[in-house]
């Protein structure tokens, strides 16, 4: 509009980022039989050396689906995965229990090869506790969530707070799954042997010539 000054705006980095929004990749993958998840060194304040999902401030001029990629590929060299977008997060005044519900309607949706998504063992993580407010959010939320049934660690992956409780927690449940489900059939394997079986030995005919090399 003629007269009126664009609205510009960066990030504490020097970025153009108008509106404040990252965008996040999470890039899983099976290394040997363990389900991994792709993280990036960090080279810059705040938390500078410490493991990140590889994102960052959606620019001026792009998606969030061209910053997930373009992060990607800047941070960790991998580049041509396939990204889906899961769900955006975005409502003013939202809070985690909210968050919940919406991923659970996702879950809902899905039954395939595993079964049910919702039926399976469920344990949540509030994570980034070494920030006083994330601290003080993850204690008001977290008897509701208990109420609901589910178990609650407060965990902070930079600081390294409740990570072995959570491992303990999530190798305890796989065990419970495992042992829930019925038993496998053993595979039945005949051996049969013949009657009268002597045995039996190799020898070369003498009539034949021995040329065989």
């Amino acid at each position: 509009m003629p007269g009126v000054e664009a609205i510009t705006a960066r990030n504490s980095a020097g970025y153009d980022a108008p509106i404040g929004l990252t965008a996040d990749p999470v890039v899983f993958t099976l290394a040997g039989d363990r389900l991994s998840v792709l993280l990036a060194r960090r080279l810059e304040e705040p938390q500078r050396g410490s493991f990140a999902l590889p994102g960052g401030f959606v620019g001026a001029e792009e998606t969030p689906a061209q910053t997930a990629e373009r992060k990607l590929r800047e941070k960790t060299g991998v580049g041509s995965v396939h990204l889906e977008q899961l769900r955006t997060y975005a409502e003013p005044g939202r809070d985690p229990l909210s968050d919940l519900d919406a991923l659970e309607a996702e879950l809902g949706q899905y039954e395939g090869t595993f079964g049910a998504l919702l039926a399976k063992p469920r344990i949540v993580a509030l994570n980034k506790i070494d920030v006083p407010e994330a601290r003080e959010l993850a204690e008001l939320v977290r008897p509701s969530l208990e109420a609901r049934g589910l178990t609650v660690f407060e965990i902070s992956a930079v600081a390294h707070d409740g990570l072995r409780a959570l491992t303990f927690a999530l190798a305890g449940a796989v065990e419970a799954d495992r042992a829930a489900r019925p038993p496998v059939e053993a595979r039945i394997v005949l051996h049969p042997k013949a009657v009268d079986d002597t045995g039996f030995t190799v020898e070369p005919d003498p009539e034949e010539p021995d040329d065989v090399e």
